[in-house]
């Protein structure tokens, strides 16, 4: 089955600016740096293409996530391996049963970004993304609306 969106490269408005996603998106509504490659564009850049395509695959997600996570906090602490590692990066506020910084990242943080991978993959992929928006001031793309 495939699965096809219609995406806008307009900036977001201020009613996208409102809300939970919306709150987390507005801290860097004015950064003045921009990506390199726009959202759009990324799954045909080279660079990208070998996640891409793994990511598309099935349970394949949660390596590809773990990795990029790693990667991110290793460019950002060099050769720091995983001991920047906390739960979605301290994100996303307690929930349920889970809090980010007590849920063991210490003792066991490839375990626990495999959790975070494969019960919460939508926050796992904004999480590193806000990681990486944070450290270079990005702002948005305009099709994170």
């Amino acid at each position: 089955m495939a699965c096809f969106q219609c995406l806008s490269a307009e900036p977001l408005g201020d009613d996208e600016l409102k809300g939970r996603r919306g709150g987390a998106m507005a801290r860097y509504v004015q950064n003045v740096n921009t990506f390199q490659v726009s959202m759009l564009d990324t799954p045909c850049s080279c660079a990208t293409c070998p996640c891409c395509v793994l990511a598309a695959c099935p349970l394949t997600h949660i390596c590809v996530q773990c990795h990029l996570r790693h990667r991110v906090l290793n460019h950002i602490h060099p050769g720091s391996g995983w001991d920047h590692y906390i739960c979605c990066q301290g994100y996303w506020p307690k929930c349920c049963c889970f809090a980010p910084g007590e849920c063991g990242e210490k003792s066991c943080p490839r375990t626990c970004m495999c959790l975070e991978a494969w019960l919460c993959p939508g926050c796992a992929v904004s999480t590193t993304r806000f990681v990486v928006m944070e450290h270079y001031d990005l702002m948005p793309d305009p099709c994170d609306n």
